[in-house]
């Protein structure tokens, strides 16, 4: 349970995490590549999940080229184009872009029995008026903005069907966000044509290679295991599970303190 400090009741809560988390097991039943490692531990009756590293995502971090990192700064300034700090105003494109800052919303949602507290890095909101408030922001209509290359064979128009547009299903699905607005670029990072999509058509747009309750089903299979698995206790002790693709989740208790705690001592302190 975690509290409500605006009135003082208890949030029935099983699982706190970050929505990028979620995003990860939604998508595991068709991933073909790339492997995860998720820890958990339970404390105070809430179990805590955070994603780490594999060596795989290291190694590829450390081969990134100042291209690559070029790539993800062109979506920032893309985010700083079509988005503005108040309503009446158009985006002042002039300053440098600050890739730190972020607006993270947390949500609570319920998938099956588990009920889900997670935090999620939002783009913007469609809005005409200034929002002042939690109360005026929670029935705002969020906005996903994205980039993506061109489209100009076969080939990437299905490894865009194929893998792409999973990744934005669940990510958009997840919060409730209906519409995504994509900015095709080049390969100079210039804009050529906006397309919006609506999020509950990405699956039949993709032409049903994916099915989005396999990806539900799967989340809530894994989140099942780990309250069957990870029962004790403890703000140090974690459990770690890892997935390759063609293979089954493997789970391991680390005693801890160890590298892989992760609760913070101001927060679990008495």
């Amino acid at each position: 349970m975690l509290q409500n400090s605006n009135n003082g009741d208890w949030l029935p809560t099983d699982f706190v995490c970050f929505r990028g988390l979620l995003r990860m097991l939604m998508c595991t039943p068709y991933e073909k590549n790339d492997d995860w490692i998720i820890c958990a531990t339970k404390w105070k009756g809430i179990i805590f999940l955070c994603a780490r590293e594999t060596d795989k995502k290291l190694c590829y971090k450390e081969q990134m080229t100042d291209r690559d990192r070029q790539f993800t700064s062109w979506g920032y300034k893309f985010e700083q184009y079509m988005s503005s700090d108040k309503p009446d105003r158009v985006p002042d494109v002039r300053k440098p872009v600050n890739e730190s800052e972020e607006l993270c919303v947390m949500f609570r949602t319920k998938l099956n029995n588990h009920h889900l507290l997670f935090g999620a890095e939002m783009d913007g909101v469609k809005s005409r008026t200034k929002i002042n408030n939690c109360s005026e922001l929670a029935k705002a209509e969020f906005i996903e903005l994205k980039t993506s290359r061109q489209i100009e064979t076969a080939r990437q128009d299905h490894i865009f069907k194929r893998f792409k547009l999973i990744k934005w299903w669940a990510q958009s699905f997840l919060v409730g966000t209906r519409q995504i607005v994509c900015g095709f670029r080049d390969d100079r990072g210039m804009v050529h044509k906006l397309e919006n999509f609506e999020v509950i058509k990405l699956h039949k747009m993709a032409g049903n290679v994916w099915d989005p309750s396999v990806c539900m089903n799967f989340c809530d299979r894994f989140l099942s295991f780990v309250q069957s698995v990870v029962v004790e206790e403890g703000p140090d002790t974690v459990w770690k599970f890892e997935w390759r693709p063609h293979e089954d989740v493997v789970a391991v208790r680390i005693p801890g303190p160890s590298e892989f705690s992760f609760l913070p001592t101001w927060f679990t302190a008495p």
